[in-house]
């Protein structure tokens, strides 16, 4: 059984990055038997130190109800993909008024 986010993890946009509007970064939690987060690794190369911060800061908190095998909780991986879009960028998807 695959581990569970117990809570929704809201993930800033960095407030000291400009020009960037939209980034997805794909990230692995190491989680232990007992639902914590006990690493975060960033698959994505070569991503701004500021939003390598922000997941950091985000996921290393966070609490999963903890992968098992034959019942027994055990230390799993978890493979996501955060999505950044910066808070002042027109919505490409709605025509401006």
């Amino acid at each position: 059984v695959p581990p569970r986010l117990l809570e929704h993890v809201d993930v800033p946009f960095p407030p000291d990055v400009e020009g960037i509007v939209d980034l997805k970064v794909r990230v692995t939690l190491f989680v232990d038997e007992r639902g914590g987060v006990q690493r975060v690794r960033v698959d994505t190369p070569d991503v701004h130190p500021a939003f390598e911060r922000s997941i950091r800061d985000a996921f290393g908190s966070a609490r999963f109800t903890p992968g098992e095998l034959d019942r027994v909780a055990v230390r799993s991986q978890v493979r996501l993909e955060v999505e950044f879009h910066a808070p002042n960028a027109a919505n490409p998807r709605r025509p401006a008024s």
